[in-house]
């Protein structure tokens, strides 16, 4: 079982849970979804206004300009002008007051935005460090937790929320080198896996994000003014297990271990890197 992590950085504009420190990937604004502002700013961001039943009316618009037409064509030109007219008229009259009710102001999700993969990357095996490494070491491995998961909530268009977790890992590059990844708050691309029923209330539970989202049920949206920053349809997880073949994205810089000086010959002595900002990780397939 991967540890809990709170959800408490997440960019407006992706919706990517942060961890502590890490700015926007598209440099946007960065806001705690566990405070009032920051939770208003989300709903704001994740809730478009819309009012529908649009198409109806201009569907029983159209038909009626069809009768009117073909009114005008069996009638004489006068009277099928003014009768013409009258049909026009009465349905333009009878989409109002028949359809009118549909017409409601409804609150629809608004996806994140992608962020770009960066140019630099690296390319290697996954493998567990610290705490992560005892623990595989002392778990059979059909019972050993993965190294990384991630939590993604959607709808149509994009994800409303990416969150996911790491535990503390090397991707040991084919050069020699290694990625030192730390543990804590983590992107990953990988096949999805579908998440539904209690498996996602436990993933919820975890990220502690029940009370933040929204499950929709249709395709009409929410009529009353939306509370939840982070509604979806469909939510699925991508996991990462020891061994796996990775690409770790840029910039990097060199890592120093626990007690290590940053001095200049510590510096270039070092062969150990570590991703700038959120660590960002991509299965090989």
């Amino acid at each position: 079982m991967m540890a809990r992590s709170p959800v408490r950085r997440v960019c407006v504009a992706t919706r990517w849970a942060l961890g502590e420190g890490d700015p926007s990937p598209v440099g946007a604004a960065v806001v705690d979804p566990s405070e009032a502002a920051g939770r208003r700013t989300l709903v704001k961001a994740a809730w478009d206004r819309r009012r529908t039943g649009g198409r109806a009316q201009l569907g029983l618009g159209l038909l009626s300009g069809g009768v009117a037409i073909n009114v005008g064509l069996l009638a004489p030109d006068g009277l099928g002008a003014g009768l013409g007219a009258l049909s026009f008229a009465v349905g333009v009259g009878v989409s109002q007051v028949v359809l009118g009710r549909w017409r409601k102001e409804r609150f629809v999700p608004a996806p994140g935005r992608r962020a770009p993969w960066p140019a630099e990357e690296r390319e290697g095996t996954l493998e567990p460090v610290g705490e992560a490494e005892q623990a595989a070491k002392g778990e059979a491995a059909e019972e050993a937790a993965p190294l990384g998961w991630q939590l993604r909530l959607e709808v149509e268009g994009g994800a409303t929320l990416v969150a996911g977790v790491l535990q503390g890992a090397v991707v040991r590059l084919d050069d020699g080198q290694a990625v030192h990844v730390p543990a804590g708050p983590v992107h990953l691309e990988g096949p999805p896996h579908p998440l539904s029923g209690p498996a996602l209330e436990e993933a919820l539970a975890r990220l502690e994000l029940a009370a933040l989202v929204a499950p929709l049920q249709g395709d009409e949206g929410l009529e009353d003014a939306p509370a939840a920053p982070f509604p979806y349809r469909r939510a699925s997880t991508v996991t990462l297990e020891v061994g796996a073949r990775v690409r770790v994205a840029g910039p990097f810089a060199p890592s120093f271990r626990r007690g290590e000086e940053r001095g200049a010959f510590r510096t270039a002595a070092s062969r150990e890197l570590a991703p700038v900002g959120l660590p960002r990780l991509s299965l090989v397939e």
